[in-house]
């Protein structure tokens, strides 16, 4: 008894569904809402735009551009300048030095730049940053090396070959032998 009335029920629901569902979506379809006259125009213009827009081609070829490494080598060896350059630039990757200059030389097939300054937190501690790059200018090395007193910013005043002559705020002078990566 209870399994027949759970089946009539269900009949008419589904009835009632077939039934309302087709007259609901009528319903909506014939429904329309009238926009004030300006914004229609808007939405019309805006439209036709896009309609008589210019297609964006298609890239035909993804591949990368071909990167001449032996043009990029000799570009590198051009462009790369030699000796002390009075510049302040910080290297990239150092938020936490005062640069006053830096040198600029070769050791070997490798580019080197040695920054001198002082650390920020502590301008009373002198630093050398070291960078060595490849031929293709790829970071091989990168250093930071306090200077053995506590004498202020360092800054470069000579070079002889790979030898860095600096000088602190107090004025003591102090060689770095750039191939040991060291004071001597």
């Amino acid at each position: 008894m209870k399994k027949n009335k759970l089946l009539l029920i269900g009949g008419i629901a589904f009835v009632a569904l077939i039934t309302l569902v087709p007259i609901s979506v009528n319903a909506f379809q014939s429904f329309s809402i009238s926009l004030p006259s300006e914004k229609q125009e808007l939405l019309d213009r805006e439209e036709a735009l896009r309609k008589n827009a210019k297609k964006t081609p298609k890239i035909q070829n993804l591949q990368p551009k071909p990167v001449d490494l032996k043009a990029q080598i000799a570009e590198n060896e051009r462009s790369w300048m030699v000796g002390i350059i009075d510049d302040t630039e910080v290297p990239a990757g150092s938020h936490d030095v005062i640069i006053k200059n830096r040198w600029q030389g070769k050791l070997g097939d490798n580019y080197v730049q040695v920054y001198a300054g002082a650390l920020m937190d502590t301008p009373e501690q002198g630093v050398l940053v070291l960078e060595i790059r490849n031929k293709y200018m790829a970071t091989l090395s990168y250093e930071k090396i306090n200077s053995a007193s506590p004498g202020g910013s360092l800054k470069i005043t000579g070079e002889d070959g790979n030898k860095l002559i600096t000088s602190d705020e107090l004025g003591t002078l102090m060689e770095f032998n750039v191939n040991l990566k060291s004071f001597d």
